[in-house]
């Protein structure tokens, strides 16, 4: 009933179940991953703030792949909330690259992620600023940003065993 709301045309209730299912937490998810798949460009964006608000590491995937949407406001929302959930969220974001190096739209909205994380989290500029200027550079090619991804997945997760210790 909630998801539905998210295409209603009244604004108040489009807010208003959007605001329910974040306050529904880590349950909601199944059901706005789904809403992900609407033909309509309002739920796709609604569903999509809804999982960057909740802010569970396992709606990563989720918005990575927001990041191919046809609508700019999805992909931008999509964005946002993976800077919203920031470490946690980068694996599924340098494993998409890893697979999918050539498709703009997800390069388009890594870059604009790795560039706020980078500038937020001193750990994270080091790891990240080649990726970042991989994904810059006019020539670049897609091994370029495949190995580079791969380098700063193998150190997240070198940091993050250290931490672990």
């Amino acid at each position: 009933m909630l998801v539905e709301q998210l295409d209603s045309p009244k604004e108040i209730v489009r807010m208003t179940a959007r605001s329910s299912l974040v306050n529904i937490g880590t349950p909601a998810l199944p059901a706005l991953i789904e809403a992900l798949g609407s033909r309509s460009t309002m739920v796709r964006w609604q569903a999509t703030k809804a999982l960057g608000d909740i802010a569970d590491d396992e709606a990563a995937p989720a918005l990575v792949g927001q990041l191919r949407d046809r609508d700019f406001g999805v992909r931008w929302i999509a964005a946002e909330g993976l800077i919203t959930l920031g470490r946690p969220g980068l694996p599924a974001l340098l494993r998409a690259l890893i697979q999918q190096p050539r498709e703009r739209t997800l390069r388009d909205g890594a870059h604009h992620v790795a560039v706020v994380l980078a500038a937020r989290d001193e750990g994270l500029h080091d790891l990240l600023a080649p990726l970042i200027v991989a994904l810059e550079r006019i020539g670049r090619t897609d091994a370029e940003i495949q190995r580079t991804s791969g380098e700063a997945l193998r150190r997240l997760f070198e940091q993050r065993g250290r931490h672990a210790a």
